[in-house]
């Protein structure tokens, strides 16, 4: 690749015992439209494992279920 650099993206999927899982809303200054943050973290290793920004809507939600799914995160 000429002019960049090509990097290696190594990643690692290990199943979890438990995590923690956070919801964060921001308004902006006004009600409408609502942005949220949907963010899972292992306790164990502290590391995140999944994260979904988006509005309220349930499609946003399902989608970061799908995310922690190879974690073995099915319960929330």
């Amino acid at each position: 690749m000429e002019g960049g650099c090509l990097a290696t993206v190594v990643v690692e999927v290990r199943r979890v015992e438990a995590a923690e899982v956070e919801e964060m809303w921001s308004f902006g200054g006004r009600k409408a439209p609502q942005r949220g943050l949907w963010h899972a973290i292992d306790h164990l290793r502290g590391r995140g494992l999944a994260s979904a920004f988006g509005s309220q809507a349930d499609t946003v939600f399902v989608e970061w279920q799908k995310l922690l799914k190879p974690f073995g995160l099915e319960h929330f």
